[in-house]
């Protein structure tokens, strides 16, 4: 066989073969695996917090860093139902996009580890955090009873 028709075909399989994901595909955050208490609502996996609190760490295993770009919490407890929507760097001194602390919660991100800790609360609390790597996001849920 002759050279000219050996380097098409081979170009031909390279360029069939190189990229197959679309232009601005992004695969999804994987999470290392916890054992976490979890429970379902309204379709969503929310980890389950108990009331005197604690920390949870999560680890990215495809991204290797991420940043917050929104928390969302809902205080319910006391006859009254409070709800807080914090996008990144709108929170003063206790938000930047590594770091927030706000209504007994804290998250701190450092690499590709994120860490949520939440304090004793007699309430009902729900929160969203959530995620980004630039074209891809995540939300984490829980709830503290």
């Amino acid at each position: 066989m002759k050279i000219h028709h050996i380097l098409p075909a081979l170009a031909a399989a390279f360029m069939l073969t190189a990229c197959s994901d679309k232009d601005g595909d992004w695969d999804p955050m994987k999470w290392e695996k916890n054992s976490y208490a979890s429970t379902k609502i309204d379709g969503k996996k929310y980890i389950e917090v108990p009331r005197q609190g604690g920390t949870y760490t999560f680890t990215c295993k495809n991204y290797d860093g991420f940043w917050l770009y929104a928390v969302n919490i809902k205080t319910s407890g006391y006859g009254f139902t409070i709800e807080k929507h914090l996008e990144n760097n709108s929170f003063g001194n206790d938000w930047n996009e590594h770091h927030m602390q706000s209504d007994g919660c804290t998250v701190d991100i450092e690499g590709n580890k994120m860490t949520v800790s939440f304090d004793y609360t007699d309430a009902t609390r729900t929160y969203e955090v959530g995620i980004t790597g630039g074209d891809i996001f995540d939300t984490l849920y829980f709830i503290q009873n």
